[in-house]
């Protein structure tokens, strides 16, 4: 899982810039756990999905995505990640510690 993890960084780096400055780029922090409080936080991440939903919403519900229930989703994955996390998650665990 690193591996694949490693590359498809190592590709979004090539084809955005290692600091991608724009919206989307920026809203994609979230997506490491390194960002994410120590303590859950109902409301972290909430904005850079919907702006991310905004941008490739078109996209996905192109290619049968429900977009309605990716806020939803979103909050479940949080709650499964702090369950999982909660000893390991100051020490800035990567996805592969969770699942």
């Amino acid at each position: 899982m690193k591996c694949l993890v490693d590359g498809l960084t190592a590709q979004l780096e090539k084809r955005l810039g290692e600091n991608g400055t724009d919206d989307v780029t920026s809203a994609m922090h979230f997506l490491s756990l390194h960002s994410w409080p120590h303590q859950a936080n109902e409301e972290f991440g909430n904005q850079d999905v919907a702006l991310l939903l905004r941008h490739f919403g078109p996209i996905l519900e192109k290619c049968g995505v429900d977009v309605s229930v990716v806020l939803t989703e979103w909050n479940l994955l949080k709650d499964i990640v702090y369950a999982e996390t909660t000893k390991v998650l100051p020490n800035k665990p990567e996805w592969v510690d969770v699942f």
